[in-house]
């Protein structure tokens, strides 16, 4: 497995882990999902994931150089896992 497709598989999984935790902490507050501070929790708690991803990404795989292997390779990837699990999470929680 290369390393492009290591980080790929990697944001993925932490995209899910965005979206379980998105859901979770808006539980905590109490806040409805049409409100805004729903929606702004959630994308900080999807930023700042994403901002640990890239330090992890550069810490474990040794990037050099590359910036699309650091902060390109898997961003659609992550975004996309974490809206589908936190609106799946939405839509069965119903």
């Amino acid at each position: 497995m290369e390393t492009g497709d290591r980080i790929i598989l990697l944001r993925g999984v932490l995209g899910v882990i965005a979206g379980v935790i998105c859901f979770v902490l808006t539980i905590i507050t109490g806040f409805q999902p049409t409100s805004s501070g729903y929606i702004s929790i959630s994308i900080f708690t999807a930023s700042f994931l994403y901002a640990m991803s890239v330090v992890f990404v550069k810490a474990v795989f040794q990037v050099q150089g590359g910036k699309w292997l650091l902060l390109g390779k898997g961003f659609s990837v992550f975004i996309s896992s974490w809206l589908l699990s936190w609106s799946l999470i939405l839509i069965l929680r119903g």
